[in-house]
């Protein structure tokens, strides 16, 4: 399908959206409104699939919509790295790479799965950080939580899912857990967290240090911690095992925990 973006007259002045087969110069054109076109803001194209979010200001409030369909008002938008929207004040286009971050603009509130079907962005409302994912709340939480410019706001390979780091601090130390889709995983007493999924996004796992000390690792699957020590998770191509190595005192590879095989060394290709 063939999409075109076009500013209709003054009189209207709003961006519209036109798809048509392009091999058939006699199908009919059907135009959508996605946006004003002189109140200022951002228009985000998706890397794929021709799907078009508009970010502006309803007076001092700002809102999201994703092809013509408004979100909720916000008192203030993140980009993906916890920076604040600012609203330019003569329309803007950009197109997004996956995960929202472009080489002249990593200040994109709005992600894209690369195919363009899924969609995310988070903000302030009240004392509340609020993410919207697919155009529903997923998460409403402290303000003060959101911890993105250590765990960007980001959406899985498929976009099934969206994930973002929390933080807190207790007993004079900081702590952060993996917010996934708005459900959260253990605290860990180190922010890097890197989920891996299977290939239909179904399944979910990643690598934390514990709190007590955080070079000593767990192993998060699907939201909860293993009884087993594994690194560098990946599941199966139907997403069934997950494999994982085990460093000390051979290097050996688990299948789901379980001991498989043994060597002086292994290695993972990407």
């Amino acid at each position: 399908m063939h999409f075109s973006v076009r500013i209709v007259p003054a009189t209207a002045a709003a961006l519209v959206a036109l798809h048509a087969p392009a091999l058939n110069a006699a199908s009919k054109v059907d135009e959508l409104i996605v946006g004003p076109a002189n109140a200022g803001g951002i228009y985000t194209l998706s890397p794929q699939g021709g799907h078009i979010a508009y970010v502006g200001m309803k007076g001092t409030k700002a809102f999201v919509s994703v092809d013509g369909i408004e979100g909720p008002v916000f008192d203030e938008l993140f980009g993906p790295n916890g920076q604040g929207f600012y609203n330019p004040a003569k329309a803007s286009v950009m197109r997004s790479s996956t995960g929202g971050q472009t080489p002249f603009s990593p200040l994109l509130p709005v992600i894209f799965s690369p195919d363009g079907k899924h969609f995310a962005y988070a903000g302030r409302i009240g004392n509340d950080y609020v993410v919207i994912h697919d155009g529903k709340e997923i998460a409403r939480r402290p303000r003060g939580a959101i911890a993105l410019n250590y765990g960007p706001l980001t959406l899985s390979p498929t976009g099934l899912h969206v994930y973002w780091d929390e933080m807190r601090t207790e007993s004079s130390r900081d702590n952060w857990r993996l917010m996934m889709t708005g459900k959260p995983g253990p605290w860990s007493g180190h922010q890097t967290m890197n989920p891996v999924f299977s290939a239909d996004d179904s399944r979910y796992a990643y690598n934390a240090g514990k709190l007590e000390n955080y070079q000593d690792q767990m192993l998060i699957v699907d939201g909860k911690e293993a009884d087993y020590i594994g690194r560098d998770p990946v599941f199966t191509a139907d997403g069934k095992y997950l494999l994982t190595i085990r460093y000390s005192p051979n290097a050996t590879i688990l299948v789901d925990g379980k001991p498989m095989i043994s060597g002086l060394g292994v290695q993972r290709r990407r």
